[in-house]
């Protein structure tokens, strides 16, 4: 039963993303995403399996922290509460398609989950401080260094689960090292009112969908039983280059907002470019969302046959692979 809550949370978060990439993603579906994966960890955790009132405890305590996160502003949202809740299901897919041993993944999570809280407190307050433009694209770049571990040294998971972690990981980057660059030019006092702003925001907000459309594929594949791919790498694609050259092309519009002339007179010539921009950046937008319509059609054609099979074992390991490699 908690398994079934957890597959239909997931896949409510996946259909509903599709009219909402259009405009902009509510944080609020992103964070009903997240906690129908993690419900899914806890459901097939051994240890909390042999004990109801631990379990129940521990879903109390991960519902709690999600309500938190969806009261406090929209900024920490995005750079905080969504990057930080993605972490334990990222370490856990991890597991899945890499071979790390449990006490590298229980001592990288907590050195992880520190560094993209710095990080997304800088994103959160950027321009206050120079120090940002610094610890911004470091912590990022050492989450992302920890990530590699689970890349380098796959296992035989057929699913395309490492790519939508992958794209994850390269999106927050992406984020890190153009908030820092913002900060080092100095107009980081300057972008809260123009489209740099909504960048920034968007691919923290993509990220953890793709966490959320990895764990789609996982999860699925683990109910059925078959280490196969589930969704295929048209979704993907049209995902990843509507997601990353879409919210460049608004960059792009972005600068051109940052432009005294397109602040104070602006020409015709220069609000049609602008306006051309919006319209180029509409067009990845529909990339986006041919992408996810492709992958819930695919997700639903595979799912579960009447999720009747929602309590069979997975066909992989929950835990990591115990591999041998020391430190």
């Amino acid at each position: 039963m908690v398994r079934r809550l957890a597959y239909f949370l997931i896949a409510f978060c996946i259909v509903l993303a599709i009219p909402f990439s259009i405009v902009e993603l509510p944080d609020w579906l992103l964070l009903i995403g997240l906690f129908g994966g993690r419900l899914y960890i806890l459901s097939i955790d051994p240890l909390l399996q042999k004990d109801r009132r631990v379990f129940w405890a521990s879903v109390i305590l991960w519902g709690v922290v999600h309500v938190i996160v969806s009261v406090v502003d929209a900024p920490a949202r995005a750079f905080i509460g969504l990057p930080v809740l993605s972490l334990p299901l990222i370490y856990w897919l991890m597991s899945r398609f890499g071979n790390i041993t449990e006490q590298w993944m229980n001592l990288s999570f907590r050195v992880t989950t520190i560094l993209m809280g710095i990080a997304g407190w800088f994103l959160t307050h950027l321009g206050e401080s120079e120090l940002g433009a610094f610890a911004i694209p470091i912590c990022i770049l050492i989450v992302a260094s920890h990530t590699y571990r689970a890349f380098s040294d796959r296992n035989d998971n057929r699913t395309l689960t490492a790519h939508w972690v992958a794209l994850a990981i390269l999106l927050w980057i992406g984020a890190g090292l153009f908030a820092a660059m913002v900060i080092f030019i100095g107009t980081s006092d300057r972008i809260s009112d123009t489209l740099i702003q909504t960048v920034l925001e968007d691919w923290m907000r993509y990220a953890t969908l793709a966490v959320i459309l990895a764990m789609g594929n996982q999860i699925t594949a683990d109910i059925r039983g078959e280490n196969r791919r589930i969704t295929g790498l048209s979704a993907y694609w049209l995902f990843a280059f509507g997601v990353i050259i879409g919210r460049l092309v608004m960059v792009y519009a972005g600068i051109l907002q940052l432009s005294p002339l397109h602040q104070f007179e602006p020409s015709p010539a220069a609000i049609n470019e602008w306006f051309r921009l919006i319209w180029l950046a509409g067009f990845w937008n529909i990339a986006i969302l041919l992408g996810l319509i492709i992958y819930a059609v695919q997700i639903f054609i595979r799912r579960p046959p009447g999720l009747l099979s929602l309590n069979s074992e997975p066909c992989l390991p929950h835990s990591p692979s115990p591999h041998s490699e020391s430190e």
